[in-house]
């Protein structure tokens, strides 16, 4: 991986850039599940409405709700509206003051809201309890005849609720608030035995669960702006709306983040391609054939082209997935504490079982994807082979044997991939088994919570959403462990070229103080007649030529005598195949003479007596130069 990483390096400010991007791009895709659950929780069930306080409220009202407040809250009540127009309106607060207000509201507010529509068979229980008559007395009288009884004006209406089975039904309710205030401004009750009253109802409310709690609240401040004039339907339309708009505008901006990431990362990576290519390429064309001798050509071909491709790929997937997916996953792992649904214990069972799946996979993949590499060259290789030896196998007749050998390599390659892609295939059926599997997990142990009013039918939606982002995130990380391994075997390959050629210029030393040592010189001598010669330098303004007509033959043994390091390179240098003896023949001719000066004493100063052919020349100037 570091030598993966090392090549990013000159291009940090891209990358930061992009991490920059990155999370932006994780914040709105964070974001939308929040609108979402909300969308479904305000502005579908509570009509738009988002707090327990009311924005408008009755003068009436808003008297009759204070008397089952504490003193603390009454005084919050009041300065939390202002009177106007016969009505109270909410003052303009923060989020933070209006959830601390609800908080601190929506016991009082609930059970005011309870006790004003309060079903006719619970409303003669509590009557029953109140004056100790036999509860045969009020079963057949009417909600007005007992308001009579009490000397208060009592009026019945029907109102749609929720049975047991979840079905709406229309019951008889009343609101029994006048005959407590009529009880405390006679003195039959005290403001103490209304607050133990409340406190019975608090015990039954901490069983009902944070989220239906609420929920019971935001009713009262839904009927209350109802009985105000609020027109309901629009508060609700401009919810949904802003809301939508919202969602509508994090994910543009996350299409133009995307777009950008994208840009950036595949700009870095085609810098890194194209610094690698060159790279390669300029030590390459320095090798001797000492260092030609290690590297078959099929191999520097593979690592010139499909190695550096894999590790410019592998770049790219590393900036746009590798990089987003911890960020990612971090963020939705806070914002599944932060909603407190309970289940995190799903997600971690998830995450054990699809990295045990992807370990599995890997395991039987890997070592494949490490022979693929090999495999290639091997195809190179023998391709090149029959393409350069082409006339040779049709001199001979091996084209049967030569087509046997390609097929061979071919079909290992084939079986070798075919291996890897077959394991690989299961890898996308079982990840999305597990994630419906989650999927599944999440609304059956969501279900019972909301039955039990702990959670919300938006709050398991975006429960679900941000379960599929960490296992996505996650899913990310074990799919690029299955590219990584190819390309830490390409970089190690290209990195190997780096490391013997630098190994190689150590060892060789160059002998002339100011020359390139990878560069070496040709002097051939060109004479028109014994006293006028001239210099040819080549294309490159390495490889200088002389020719002279009319020098004499040299003589090897001499040179050698007067010049010891050359005897000694020109011995290590004199084999089959290579010098000037091999390109010319043994037997020297009359006409010119060849110099070949090499920085190295390895292969210093080559020189042999020809006919002057200017093709031979240029021929010759070429090949010699190649040999440092």
């Amino acid at each position: 991986m570091s030598k993966i990483f090392k090549n990013m390096i000159p291009y940090w400010k891209s990358i930061l850039v992009i991490l920059v991007l990155l999370f932006v791009q994780a914040w709105c895709d964070l974001s939308l599940p929040s609108y979402t659950s909300d969308i479904i929780d305000v502005g579908i069930q509570n009509s738009g409405v988002e707090h327990v306080t009311p924005k408008r409220i009755t003068e009436e009202e808003f008297q009759t709700a204070e008397f089952i407040m504490t003193d603390d809250e009454a005084d919050l009540w009041e300065s939390l509206y202002t009177k106007k127009d016969g009505y109270y309106e909410r003052n303009k607060a923060s989020e933070k003051e209006l959830d601390e207000a609800d908080d601190t509201l929506t016991v009082a507010l609930l059970m005011n809201y309870q006790m004003g529509a309060m079903e006719e068979d619970t409303f003669k229980q509590l009557m029953t309890q109140q004056t100790g008559q036999d509860a045969s007395v009020f079963e057949n009288m009417t909600i007005e005849q007992i308001g009579e009884m009490m000397h208060v004006e009592l009026k019945s209406f029907q109102q749609e609720k929720e049975d047991d089975d979840g079905n709406k039904v229309k019951v008889t309710c009343v609101d029994v608030r006048p005959i407590f205030a009529a009880m405390l401004e006679s003195g039959q009750m005290d403001k103490d035995t209304v607050l133990s009253m409340r406190d019975s109802m608090e015990k039954t409310l901490d069983t009902m669960g944070s989220s239906l709690v609420k929920s019971m609240g935001i009713a009262y401040a839904v009927s209350a702006d109802k009985a105000a004039g609020l027109d309901l339907d629009q508060i609700q339309k401009t919810y949904l709306l802003t809301a939508g708009l919202k969602m509508v505008g994090m994910a543009l901006l996350m299409g133009v983040v995307t777009v950008l990431v994208g840009l950036f990362a595949s700009r870095v990576g085609a810098g890194i391609g194209r610094d690698l290519r060159e790279k390669v390429f300029k030590r390459v064309v320095g090798f001797s054939n000492v260092e030609m001798d290690q590297f078959s050509t099929a191999s520097l071909i593979t690592r010139s082209t499909n190695d550096i491709q894999q590790i410019q790929m592998v770049s790219v997937m590393v900036l746009r997935m590798v990089a987003y997916a911890p960020i990612l996953g971090i963020g939705g792992v806070l914002k599944v504490m932060k909603t407190g649904a309970g289940m995190e214990w799903i997600i971690v069972l998830a995450i054990i079982v699809i990295l045990g799946y992807v370990m599995l996979l890997v395991s039987l993949a890997m070592p494949k994807f490490k022979l693929m590499q090999k495999l290639v060259d091997n195809i190179n290789l023998v391709s090149r082979e029959i393409l350069t030896g082409l006339s040779v196998i049709r001199a001979f007749g091996r084209e049967d044997k030569e087509e046997e050998r390609f097929d061979g390599a071919n079909k290992e390659l084939t079986k070798t991939t075919l291996f890897t892609n077959r394991v690989m295939t299961f890898m996308m059926p079982g990840m999305m088994m597990i994630m419906n599997v989650l999927t599944v997990g999440i609304v059956w142990v969501g279900a019972h919570k909301i039955d039990a009013g702990t959670m919300q039918v938006g709050a398991m939606t975006a429960f679900i959403t941000y379960a599929m982002m960490i296992v996505m995130s996650f899913l990310m990380l074990t799919m690029m462990s299955i590219m990584l391994p190819r390309a830490a075997v390409a970089a190690g390959r290209i990195d190997g070229n780096r490391a013997h050629a630098e190994q190689s210029l150590k060892e060789r030393r160059p002998l002339v103080h100011g020359l390139d040592p990878l560069v070496g010189h040709v002097h051939l001598l060109l004479v028109e007649d014994a006293g006028a010669q001239r210099e040819l330098v080549g294309a490159d303004g390495e490889v200088q030529v002389l020719v002279a007509n009319d020098a004499q033959p040299v003589d090897d043994a001499k040179r050698n005598e007067d010049d010891p390091q050359r005897a000694d390179a020109s011995h290590r240098h004199d084999e089959p195949g290579l010098g000037a003896h091999a390109l010319f023949g043994n037997e020297p001719n009359d006409g010119g003479e060849v110099r070949h000066h090499n920085a190295y004493g390895n292969d210093e100063d080559r020189a042999h007596a020809f006919e002057p052919d200017i093709a031979v020349v240029h021929m010759v100037a070429r090949q010699l130069s190649r040999w440092g």
